[in-house]
């Protein structure tokens, strides 16, 4: 969380290999994208979501999901402008 122009870690997530992370333009929600040769026993990297909290910057997940099979080993995620 930014305090001033310094940064102070206020949380460690649990995540299988993060490759990139994305930020929804409205500052609610980060995504980030598994870089896994395999997630629940298929082919496929996998996604996730979660929220931010604005008062202290902490996340809380939302959701993961397997990307489709040709997912496998992703190393990007992208949010449109739009949302």
């Amino acid at each position: 969380a930014p305090r001033g122009d310094a940064w102070t870690q206020v949380q460690v997530v649990e995540s299988a290999n993060p490759s990139f992370l994305a930020v929804h333009p409205n500052q609610r929600f980060l995504y980030a994208i598994n870089e896994l040769e395999v997630y629940e026993g298929r082919p496929s990297g996998s996604a996730e979501s979660y929220a931010i909290d604005p008062r202290d910057g902490k996340l809380t997940l939302l959701n993961r999901q397997p990307l489709s099979l040709s997912g496998t080993n992703p190393a990007h995620v992208v949010v449109s402008p739009d949302g």
